[in-house]
């Protein structure tokens, strides 16, 4: 792989963490208020710092929200970022309450395309000092384009997904294969 992007749009993956609030989440017995959006990504960074690819990394911020306040409007912003870019390898971040959805649009657009759009998530913030699933999540990600056709994809939970064949379970918070 000589060049990456990655577009970004929110989501968990860059959240924050704070201590309890009115909407609040649970990492074991702990109370934790989600805030977003965040004014910036920590990915890039992560990426470099932590995988230290041999190839470029190109950037786009197209939203910084929470995946319940997608819109159409921003998912035609990711379509228009992957179709003016002249990369072929891409991963959009993406909360993952309508991960699905975004993807499905996205696969619908890009038909028989040879590019590579891996969508990921994660359930815990990239940087909230607790243990998340957003560190694994990138890394595999990342290593699996080396593997994959052209297309669009979902990599959650150590898999790779059809996002037609793929549902979250909102309960035990894994993505898994719809047959």
């Amino acid at each position: 792989m000589e060049k990456l992007h990655l577009i970004i749009t929110g989501g968990t993956i860059d959240s924050e963490w704070t201590p309890s609030g009115a909407d609040t989440f649970f990492v074991g017995d702990e109370c934790h208020t989600l805030v977003q959006p965040r004014h910036h990504s920590h990915i890039r960074k992560y990426i470099l710092r932590n995988i230290r690819p041999t190839f470029e990394i190109v950037e786009s911020v197209v939203s910084m929200v929470d995946s319940n306040n997608m819109t159409d409007e921003i998912r035609a912003d990711i379509i228009a970022e992957i179709e003016k870019s002249d990369c072929e390898n891409f991963i959009v971040s993406h909360g993952t309450d309508t991960l699905i959805a975004t993807a499905k649009m996205v696969k619908n657009h890009f038909k028989n395309t040879t590019k590579k759009i891996v969508f990921l998530g994660a359930f815990v913030p990239l940087v909230s000092g607790e243990p998340t699933d957003a560190p694994f999540n990138l890394g595999y990600a990342v290593s699996k384009f080396d593997c994959l056709a052209g297309g669009v994809y979902i990599a959650m939970n150590a898999q790779i997904f059809d996002p037609e064949n793929c549902a979250k379970n909102f309960e035990t918070k894994v993505f898994h294969t719809v047959k």
